[in-house]
């Protein structure tokens, strides 16, 4: 009897201690360490979460400053307080976020859409996790130097 009673409460702390391991692990969420560059078409976003994390079940925001440029909530996008700027240009790539993979593809960029972006992660563990990705906008720069070409003559000049 002795015996089942350190057993039973062998098997309790071994389940409570695998609980506390499994709520330990902290999430954290990464954008890319260098500017993301657009030349004027489309340009992808991207941050992630880790360690690796199904997202699909969160909330998700991109911002561009205090614009709303992508909401993803309850499983499905929702872009009713989306800025007008950005309507019908935003697309998350859904099959990526099952590996926490939060991909933004916006299309169209100018200039205005340059600018730090944040992607927001709600809901994990209770907390608002937050990267940062800079988008720089702009083509080719060719810089010119237009250089004066002077000829001499030598010789007789008449009149």
């Amino acid at each position: 009897m002795l015996r089942l009673f350190f057993r039973a409460r062998w098997l309790t702390l071994s389940f409570l201690f695998f609980s506390i391991a499994e709520v330990a692990v902290e999430y954290k969420v990464f954008g890319p360490s260098k500017p993301v560059t657009a030349e004027e078409k489309d340009a992808v976003l991207q941050c992630r979460v880790e360690p690796e994390l199904d997202v699909t079940s969160l909330t998700v925001e991109w911002k561009l400053q205090d614009k709303l440029v992508h909401r993803y909530r309850s499983s499905d996008d929702d872009l009713v307080s989306q800025d007008p700027k950005f309507k019908g240009r935003t697309t998350l790539f859904r099959k990526e976020m099952v590996q926490g993979n939060i991909y933004l593809k916006v299309t169209n960029v100018t200039q205005e859409d340059a600018g730090n972006y944040t992607c927001i992660v709600s809901k994990l563990q209770g907390q608002v996790k937050k990267a940062t990705v800079t988008l720089n906008v702009g083509g080719n720069i060719f810089i010119c130097f237009v250089l004066p070409v002077f000829s001499v003559l030598y010789g007789n000049v008449s009149n």
